[in-house]
């Protein structure tokens, strides 16, 4: 979803719309703010890897979804180090979190 506000009253309507949607979500929300200048900022809320206290009698889809959040939590933790040991390859590409997160992964950003 990609909107355009101008006045400050559509940008409190779009955040109290976000946050709306990430209440309801079971899966990582990801906001991108872009001034005018080109400056962006992004706001991450990660899903919670603890979907339940345990995997015993738990359905199946949730586990399914467990596993998958655990990935993206490995691969953001493996980005992250990358970019503050200054390594020359950053593995933006080993889940969709980090590929959508790519430019803010990028050298030189403020982790």
């Amino acid at each position: 979803l990609e909107e355009e506000v101008g006045g400050e009253g559509e940008v409190e309507a779009l955040l109290a719309d976000c946050a709306g949607a990430v209440e309801a979500a079971k899966g990582h929300v990801i906001v991108t703010l872009k001034s005018e200048g080109g400056a962006k900022a992004f706001f991450v809320r990660l899903a919670d890897s603890d979907l339940g206290s345990n995997t015993k009698g738990s359905p199946p889809d949730q586990i399914e979804d467990r596993k998958w959040v655990n990935k993206s939590f490995a691969a953001l933790g493996g980005c992250v180090k990358a970019v503050t040991d200054r390594a020359r390859v950053v593995p933006v590409r080993d889940s969709v979190l980090t590929r959508v997160l790519r430019e803010a992964l990028r050298e030189g950003a403020n982790v």
